[in-house]
């Protein structure tokens, strides 16, 4: 028997009502019995076990995200347009930079592409060795989400040769049972040929082992790289070892975690360039200094700058924050939020409440395309799908704007007059210009 219309549309309508008081209800429960570390637990969830791949698949099907070529954006200054690429894998973290004055995008496994004549060519075949499968039996198969590689980095050699290749990424020790942040470097010819294997040049110390609820914080890793004259700069998470969900690991003698460290590439000797970070995931080395992107715990996302001759580096993380832990009003070891001014510590220079979910940033240098964006800060996010350009005045924010993307960003590289913006959880590379 049919259903007459009428009775579909009351049948709608009931059911659109009861999805309506349940998300009230649902909602009402959770700001009063406080469970919002429940809906964070899920979301971290849904990252690790990969399930956030498959949503991305879902989503993309669903909405016709998969056919959408270009897009076209409005900002204050310009009209812009952004082109879509399809990356070889579909992992959320890995990274990109330019090599040879082409995009270089390399996998969660240090597998390397470069993009030409809009496909993507393989240039790197050999893969970083990182233990995973040993990591993988001790840690479940949910952590490979956040394993291997965070970032990518290309060096020109001072002779014009070719390209020093450097990528961070997680590490296992087999015998010990337990993990590290790594730094592998490789030569790439100007032909675009690998020369040679992967060199492991720097592991973090101490090696971590389990929280104690069994978990493997990989989210909270840094593993931003950054070069200035003959020096690496690699930032370093606390793996959420920060005194309140587990033990402080930053503090103790002689831990690289929630650091900038600076290393000498004339004999690997590392050294402390800043302190007191809790998960970096942007930087940018700038001429007279690094500008640094991290996220915060619930609120107070932050944007700090370390100067090249500055005496006190201390920006205060785990016992400074802005941010408060996730469902309550306070961070446990900065209860009054004034820890910044009151011990020392470096404030940052912008914080953002709500998080944005910031992750890596450049500082845009154009006289041609998009030059009124000239010497902008270009940083971007996560929760908020979208860059926030940002004018300075003696390296102090004076103006903010929001452009809406529409995705979660990873990473971003500039290429003379555009952007390309690695999107996160998806397949997706864009190419950010002015609109013809």
């Amino acid at each position: 028997m049919k259903i007459s219309n009428t009775i579909k549309k009351v049948l709608f309508s009931f059911t659109f009502v009861c999805l309506v008081v349940f998300s009230l209800i649902a909602g009402a429960i959770i700001e009063k019995f406080n469970l919002f570390p429940i809906t964070a637990q899920l979301s971290l969830f849904l990252e690790n076990s990969g399930l956030s791949a498959l949503r991305s698949k879902v989503k993309d099907s669903v909405t016709g995200a998969d056919q959408i070529q270009k897009k076209y954006i409005s900002s204050n200054y310009y009209d812009l347009v952004l082109k879509k690429y399809t990356r070889p894998t579909h992992e959320d973290y890995g990274g990109i930079d330019i090599l040879n004055k082409k995009l270089f995008y390399v996998d969660n496994n240090g597998y390397g592409w470069v993009l030409k004549n809009e496909n993507f060519e393989k240039v790197i075949s050999k893969p970083l060795d990182l233990n995973e499968e040993s990591f993988l039996k001790a840690f479940g198969a949910s952590a490979s989400y956040s394993y291997g590689v965070k970032d990518l980095l290309v060096v020109k050699k001072n002779d014009r040769s070719g390209n020093e290749v450097f990528l961070s990424a997680t590490n296992f020790n087999e015998d010990v049972g337990c993990y590290f942040l790594s730094i592998f470097v490789t030569e790439i010819d100007n032909d675009f040929k690998q020369i040679g294997d992967w060199k492991n040049i720097f592991n973090s110390s101490p090696c971590l082992k389990k929280h104690r609820n069994n978990t493997y914080a990989g989210t909270s890793a840094g593993g931003r790289l950054g070069h200035k004259d003959n020096f690496l700069y690699l930032s370093l998470g606390d793996f959420y070892f920060d005194g309140v969900n587990e033990q402080d690991i930053t503090s103790i003698s002689n831990s690289d975690y929630g650091k900038i460290i600076e290393i000498s590439l004339d004999n690997l000797k590392a050294r402390n360039f800043a302190v007191g970070l809790r998960n970096p995931q942007g930087m940018f080395i700038d001429h007279n200094g690094v500008f640094e992107t991290e996220h915060a715990p619930q609120g107070g996302d932050e944007l700090n700058y370390i100067s090249f001759d500055q005496v006190n580096n201390n920006y205060g993380w785990p016992n400074s924050s802005f941010g408060v832990d996730y469902g309550k009003k306070k961070w446990p070891l900065d209860p009054s939020n004034n820890n910044h001014m009151t011990e020392g510590f470096i404030p940052p220079i912008m914080s953002w409440i709500p998080s944005i979910g910031i992750s890596n940033l450049i500082r845009f240098y154009s006289n041609n395309g998009l030059s009124r964006w000239n010497e902008d800060l270009i940083i971007t996010s996560l929760r908020e799908k979208s860059i926030f350009r940002i004018k300075l005045n003696n390296m102090k924010p004076i103006m903010i704007e929001k452009i809406e993307l529409g995705f979660r960003i990873r990473d971003l590289v500039q290429d003379e007059n555009r952007i390309f913006i690695q999107e996160a959880g998806s397949k997706y590379i864009w190419e950010l210009k002015e609109s013809s």
